[in-house]
């Protein structure tokens, strides 16, 4: 029964902070309200995490993970390179930074808050590299792979995302990322402006 009630708490800190980091966002959020929201003692909180840092990732970790599953799992659907390049470019650079009201930036928030005794553990990030690295490899033709050899690429990209996600947090919805997926993906794969063309697959630029 004990370890019942220990994970039902651990679960109300995560659906209490969860809330919080979406109306108010992770820096002006604070593990008192945290712990208010979840009906428990601040003191409580740290017997489940060992800081809000932690907390932040202990939701950001699965929901990420559970974002480039679904990505994956939608590539093998689209057999031509630019468009699953440009399918992989528009859920970094539009839909992870749009989602669940700027999740994306709550996390950059933790990061370049975060002090060093919270102890952040770039597990999570050198995980999403290595997947991403896989993704643009199996979209890329046979002559261009070597842009894929190492994760520079993929980095590029990561650090592209954080970007996209601080703006879409300013201009919200209204912020159009067609022009720069387009022209990623023309570069990735050698193409000239004229080869260029308008995504096929069904789920287009715009369209979500």
């Amino acid at each position: 029964m004990a370890q019942i009630k220990k994970q039902a708490v651990a679960e109300a800190i995560l659906r209490a902070a969860r809330g919080l980091f979406r109306e108010r966002g992770y820096s002006r959020t604070s593990m008192a309200e945290i712990a208010r929201a979840a009906d428990i003692s601040t003191s409580n909180i740290y017997v489940y995490y060992f800081s809000k840092l932690d907390i932040l990732f202990a939701i950001y970790e699965p929901w990420l993970e559970e974002r480039l599953d679904e990505l994956e799992r939608e590539l093998v659907s689209i057999p031509a390179p630019r468009d699953r390049l440009l399918r992989i470019l528009e859920t970094f650079w539009r839909d992870l930074p749009a989602a669940e009201n700027g999740l994306a930036n709550n996390a950059m928030q933790a990061l370049t808050t975060a002090l060093p005794e919270e102890r952040y553990n770039p597990a999570l990030l050198e995980s999403a590299l290595g997947r991403l690295v896989e993704m643009i490899r199996s979209s890329l033709p046979p002559d261009r792979l070597h842009l894929a050899d190492d994760d520079h690429l993929a980095q590029i990209i990561f650090m592209a995302f954080d970007g996209f996600a601080m703006n879409h947090r300013l201009r919200g919805r209204g912020a159009d990322v067609h022009g720069a997926t387009e022209l990623m993906a023309t570069l990735l794969l050698g193409e000239t402006a004229a080869q260029a063309r308008a995504p096929s697959y069904p789920y287009a630029v715009g369209s979500r």
